[in-house]
């Protein structure tokens, strides 16, 4: 579509909801869907390759996440985390999470980060899908489906921070899997954090956007703003 006049060049049925948000690379547009993978030509909407696993009532709500000539994507088909090659789509790699992931991974440098909807952390080799660490979002209590995390992690300076449907927004080291600091808003975190100049900024159903220092977790200021869900 153009974005000036907004006319249509081309369109792709999927025959499936797309609730996620695309991924574009060079030529290339990644559509995911519950179960299935696609990889489009951006400029005419031909498909490149399709990636399909099974049949599922549980929507994915991550998108495809792209490091290299490599495709990240936890589908709602199953517990399975998938590495498919970006030229074909054949698997390079796979990683059982024994949960359902819900959201989209962060991938960068040699690592990726995996969330689960019951509230664990999986840092990977991106290479090989070797488990690193995996990391407990709330460990005093079994978890459950309110430990899990809805929106997307950030990553700054090695730390990785991430909030969660108990309303906590969490700060862990990339590379040991160790937390750091905690801040607890006063309702679910379902946004997306921004890391900048020092600062996390993050947005809770309690209604308020956080401006919390990013090696403390202390927060600098917030400004109500209304429920932020992304």
């Amino acid at each position: 579509m153009n974005a000036y006049t907004g006319q249509v060049y081309w369109s792709f049925e999927t025959h499936e909801k797309i609730q996620a948000p695309p991924m574009v690379s060079g030529r290339r547009v990644l559509l995911a869907s519950r179960t299935t993978v696609w990889a489009l030509e951006a400029t005419n909407g031909q498909l490149v390759w399709k990636f399909h696993r099974g049949v599922s009532a549980w929507p994915s709500s991550g998108s495809p996440t792209l490091l290299g000539d490599t495709v990240y994507i936890g589908l709602g088909t199953g517990t399975q985390f998938w590495a498919l090659d970006l030229a074909n789509g054949h698997i390079r790699w796979s990683f059982d999470t024994n949960d359902r992931i819900t959201s989209t991974a962060l991938a960068e440098a040699d690592a990726v980060y995996i969330a689960t909807w019951h509230g664990t952390i999986f840092a990977l080799n991106s290479t090989n899908g070797r488990l690193r660490w995996h990391y407990a979002l709330n460990t005093a209590h079994s978890q459950s489906v309110v430990d899990g995390v809805g929106g997307s992690m950030a990553l700054g300076d090695g730390w990785l921070y991430v909030g969660d449907y108990r309303g906590s927004i969490l700060c862990i080291d990339a590379m040991k899997g160790r937390l750091m600091w905690r801040y607890a808003t006063g309702a679910q975190v379902l946004a997306t954090p921004i890391v900048a100049a020092g600062f996390v900024y993050v947005g809770s159903g309690d209604g308020n956007f956080y401006a919390l220092n990013t090696h403390s977790g202390r927060p600098a200021w917030r400004y109500a703003t209304g429920e932020v869900r992304s």
